[in-house]
């Protein structure tokens, strides 16, 4: 078993504003999402279900047909296939801790520094 240091797990921008860490196991994946006011998370669909905890900052959720603030100390579920995206409120990012399950593939990409 390899451990790791959050602080030395490199961030990949996704685009600007928006940054990711992404932490891989063989059937679960942690993912952590920054989002800079300004740099809004367009709503999205994904086949994967998501715990999403709030770690910093406040945003206006959309979660299917609902729309929820979000602040630090927030969990909610996005159930797979729903639409969903985020508004920063705050002055500074929104920083959410997601786990998704099944891992996903698309993401791998941001795990190549995890030794095998």
């Amino acid at each position: 078993m390899n451990t790791y240091a959050w602080d030395t797990i490199p961030a990949t921008e996704v685009r600007p504003g928006v940054t990711r860490k992404v932490f891989t196991g063989e059937g679960s994946m942690l993912v952590m999402t920054e989002v800079h006011p300004g740099a809004n998370e367009a709503p999205h669909t994904h086949p994967f279900e998501q715990l999403v905890f709030v770690v910093e900052g406040n945003a206006n959720f959309t979660l299917g047909e609902k729309k929820i603030a979000i602040a630090a100390g927030s969990v909610f579920r996005v159930p797979p296939e729903t639409p969903h995206g985020a508004e920063v409120t705050s002055k500074g990012p929104c920083r959410l801790l997601a786990v998704y399950g099944p891992r996903r593939e698309d993401y791998l990409i941001h795990c190549e520094y995890q030794e095998k």
